[in-house]
């Protein structure tokens, strides 16, 4: 039968309708000129629309009011319906009202409604302190986490579900011991294996990029830089011999951007039809699929004992980990490559893009390159101070996420200073007014590039992978970012080879270098790199 003669089940029947909601319903209807757009509109489909406002009415007020936090400010429009309006201000324009909330809070923690929950700002020391020092099953990080990147909708059944034990739990754990310990120490050694993986990368961006009269290739920068990042996670993933299969990595691709092309998608969908469409979004989950059973061929080699590379993080994982079963291992490996994905080169794009606009670092940077061409990269994390610091001031202004080490409320909650949390809601750190504040970083809206090196002694300061209260770009000082040592190293791998090798401009200076949408500030898609190989030459320092 055809799906548009098929009646609902419910719909066959004039009994138990809404029918009753007519005399309201059709004059607005009429009102509107509706009524001959919609001729074969019956009551019993109207029903749909009905059972929808009757909904979303219920969930306004369950959100907005029943759920609402106290004894706080409350930084939105005033009744109910002012802070429904307020959520979806906070959808295209999240930073204006952040900023100016965190202003008027006078450091005090502030709330926030967006159109899921509420979130409860905190960005005092002691505060956040506290926050550190309360339980998991209370204020869950990993549960806020797996939210915040919609692993639901994203891995559906392949995820691995929060158990709320935090740093005991055994995928936390599991993920500090092989991205913290085993990856940080093997780094020195796979340190040529990564170079030379991204210097095959960014030639082949190149090659196969369109080139304009002047000789320059035009690079899409984002597509391309995921493109390099991932061939150089493969390596660090899955070892060299399936790193360099070229049916691995479009496996691989073909996963990610079926997960770009659904963020879009389950960040605006209800949560009631999250079951219906998230599936549909990730494509039937048919890519994510192809990338799992590859992890569960090598995790069941490594638990064996028949792995012949024993160098990369789904060998790590199975080697660490207490269970035994593959499948459970696999899983693990899928969610840290899932999770590898796109922060890195959006970080890298807004670096590309303040190299552009800012070229007179260009000269300093490129002399720190060229002496550290040939150096294996080591475990203390003192490198390359300048570049460092040029990374961690471009973090400091275009962090990517607006707030930083978000917990969920597991159940209600009241600080020491009286405010209560119902649960549901997330409590975190406003990073992007943060590190905007005045009082804390001098001259905070302009862009010093060295910043965070002491030029007498050519040395840092403070380092890009410092967590600090002041600086929570990789989340809790005690659960920070575990592969912030394995990023830092690949970034400036990557943009080293970029400033030694080639030439690099952007096609439209003017044009926006992001859009923020919701909780994340992302940088432009349709942002062009203009990119030639440079002569060789000598290279001078910038005095």
């Amino acid at each position: 039968m055809c799906a548009k003669h098929s009646p609902l089940p419910y719909a066959q029947s004039s009994s138990g309708s809404l029918a009753w909601l007519a005399p309201i319903t059709l004059p607005c209807i009429k009102q509107l000129g509706l009524a001959n757009a919609l001729p074969t509109l019956t009551w019993q489909w109207l029903d749909l629309v009905y059972l929808f406002l009757i909904y979303q009415t219920a969930y306004i007020l369950h959100t907005f009011w029943w759920k609402a936090p106290s004894n706080m400010m409350i930084a939105a429009y005033p009744t109910i319906l002012g802070r429904y309006c307020t959520a979806l201000h906070m959808v295209f324009d999240p930073e204006t009202p952040l900023q100016r909330a965190y202003d008027s809070s006078n450091g005090k923690p502030f709330a926030i409604p967006m159109t899921d929950r509420w979130v409860i700002f905190v960005s005092d020391r002691t505060q956040v302190k506290e926050l550190e020092g309360v339980s998991e099953t209370v204020l869950s990080m990993e549960h806020a986490l797996h939210e915040l990147a919609l692993t639901g909708p994203i891995l559906g059944r392949l995820q691995v579900a929060p158990d709320h034990k935090g740093p005991k739990s055994e995928a936390f754990r599991v993920m500090i011991g092989v991205l913290k310990n085993k990856l940080r120490s093997n780094i020195p050694v796979m340190s040529e294996a990564f170079r030379a993986q991204i210097s095959d990368a960014v030639r082949k961006e190149v090659a196969d990029s369109k080139v304009d009269e002047e000789g320059w290739s035009e690079l899409l920068l984002m597509p391309s830089l995921l493109r390099v990042f991932t061939r150089v996670n493969l390596l660090a993933f899955l070892g060299e011999e399936k790193a360099s299969e070229m049916q691995v990595y479009d496996d691989v691709m073909a996963f990610f951007w079926s997960c770009a092309k659904a963020f879009p998608i389950v960040n605006l969908v209800p949560r009631l039809l999250m079951p219906f469409i998230g599936p549909v979004a990730m494509g039937w989950g048919f890519t994510r699929q192809k990338v799992y059973d590859l992890i569960l061929r090598l995790t069941r080699k490594s638990l064996d004992g028949s792995a012949a590379d024993a160098k990369h993080i789904a060998h790590w994982t199975a080697e660490m980990t207490k269970l035994r079963d593959a499948a459970a291992v696999a899983r693990v490996t899928l969610g840290l490559l899932f999770a590898s994905a796109f922060q890195v080169p959006m970080i890298a794009q807004f670096v590309i893009h303040r190299l552009c606009v800012h070229p007179e670092y260009r000269e300093k940077l490129r002399a720190e390159a060229t002496e550290s061409a040939d150096v294996s990269f080591g475990m203390k994390n003192e490198d390359m101070p300048y570049l460092d610091s040029f990374i961690k001031e471009t973090s400091r202004l275009s962090p990517g996420l607006l707030l930083s080490a978000p917990r969920t409320v597991m159940e209600p909650y009241t600080s020491s200073d009286g405010c209560h949390i119902p649960p549901g809601n997330w409590i975190a750190i406003p990073q992007v007014a943060l590190m905007l504040d005045e009082t804390i970083w001098p001259r905070a809206s302009s862009f010093e590039g060295f910043r965070f090196v002491d030029r007498s002694i050519d040395a840092s300061e403070t380092r890009w992978t410092h967590p600090s209260y002041e600086y929570p770009f990789w989340g809790s000082i005690r659960h920070a970012c575990p592969a912030r040592f394995y990023v830092s190293v690949v970034m400036k791998m990557i943009l080293s080879h970029l400033l030694i090798e080639y030439e690099f401009k952007l096609k439209d200076e003017k044009a926006r270098p992001y859009l923020t949408f919701g909780k994340v500030r992302l940088p432009s898609v349709f942002m062009v790199l203009l990119v030639k190989k440079r002569a060789s030459g000598e290279v001078k320092f910038d005095e």
